[in-house]
């Protein structure tokens, strides 16, 4: 009797254990070090991006490092980046800069999320493909 309740005990803490990992992957939550990619809505780059520190902090200044691709392997010349707070109808306290760093690559400088909730950021990505946007909702916990 003993080693049925141990073997069910085992399985449910197992159980347990994997419910916990899938609610943690769901949350919108950011693993450090992870990059978002996502193709642009006309489909002429491929953007991506990180967040540094990793994940984002609240109220407190970061960068994107981000990349934008065409198809043909070259990189974006321009890049531009809009942030709001949909259900606030708000954006961010602070005003960020979008740095070039050649080959399709930009620093975005100056980065500061100022409260929890769902965000969204939305890219605009230009060159000899033409302009083409993107948008990335970001859940900040």
């Amino acid at each position: 009797m003993q080693q049925r309740i141990s073997r069910t005990a085992r399985v449910l803490g197992a159980s347990l254990v994997a419910v916990a990992a899938l609610v943690a992957a769901s949350c919108g939550s950011e693993p450090a070090g992870e990059r978002h990619e996502q193709r642009t809505n006309g489909g002429l780059y491929t953007v991506s991006w990180a967040p540094v520190p990793s994940p984002i902090p609240v109220a407190e200044l970061f960068e994107l490092d981000v990349t934008a691709r065409a198809a043909d392997g070259g990189g974006a010349e321009t890049l531009s980046l809009v942030v709001i707070m949909p259900a606030h109808d708000h954006g961010m306290q602070t005003k960020h800069r979008v740095e070039p760093a050649g080959g399709g690559r930009f620093r975005i400088t100056g980065m500061k999320m100022h409260m929890r909730g769902l965000w969204e950021l939305h890219f605009r990505a230009g060159g000899r493909a033409g302009e083409d946007l993107v948008t990335f909702p970001v859940e900040l916990r």
